[in-house]
């Protein structure tokens, strides 16, 4: 089967306050507008398997830029926007254990990335599937940075 990709991207608040450990990264600092990462496949019938995730995000550098994917069956209800610790009823809709991303590399084009691969490890996932970003750092970030996620899957 051909891999099917899928990207969703967000533009965190125009600020440079620094995150902390544990803190949500989203586009909204109001937790009623926070909207996840969404991803939708029309493809395949069933579960799809996930074969790898993409982090990028617009600002190069890559000090403290460790973060972790929640990978959510049901789209979540958070209690703390952007720059808040990440809470709210969403664990019992939690898909596997999150994704950790905590290698980047900065891109010439500017930016950075970070990839997890899934090669003997197939995780099954079924569409939509809703992602928050957790920050595992003090990471600083850059004003209005955009966080860009890609998922690859095959049926």
């Amino acid at each position: 089967m051909k891999p099917i990709l899928n990207n969703q991207s967000f533009t965190r608040p125009a600020d440079t306050t620094a995150y902390a450990a544990g803190d949500l990264i989203a586009n909204s600092t109001t937790a009623g507008s926070v909207t996840p990462l969404t991803f939708s496949f029309s493809e395949g019938i069933g579960p799809l398997w996930l074969r790898s995730v993409t982090l990028r995000k617009s600002q190069a550098s890559f000090a403290n830029a460790n973060f972790r994917l929640w990978f959510l069956n049901a789209s979540p209800t958070v209690t703390n926007g952007d720059n808040g610790a990440i809470a709210g009823a969403f664990l019992s809709t939690v898909l596997f254990e999150p994704i950790l991303l905590d290698t980047m590399t900065v891109l010439t084009s500017g930016g950075a990335i970070g990839t997890s691969m899934f090669d003997d490890g197939m995780l099954p996932i079924t569409a939509p599937v809703y992602v928050l970003i957790e920050v595992l750092a003090a990471y600083a970030p850059a004003n209005a940075e955009t966080f860009s996620v890609d998922v690859v899957a095959r049926s």
